[in-house]
């Protein structure tokens, strides 16, 4: 259970997972651009990124599991 409990804890705490690599050239957009260059950037992070899209892969195909 300690050991569990410990991985768990080393999961959230490591920063690293959750990042997402971003140009300096995005970067500069966000801090020049204004709210659409900004949810522009997004979009097309959210289309172009594998592991968002495996998640909407996995979403879809649990909405059409629990359908049946």
């Amino acid at each position: 259970m300690k050991t569990v409990l410990l991985l768990i804890s080393l999961f959230l705490i490591n920063t690293d997972i959750y990042a997402h690599g971003i140009s300096q050239e995005d970067i500069q957009m966000m801090i020049e651009g204004g709210n659409l260059r900004y949810m522009w950037l997004g979009a097309t992070h959210m289309l172009t990124g594998y592991d968002h899209l495996l998640f909407l892969f996995g979403v879809v195909k649990g909405a059409n599991y629990s359908g049946k």
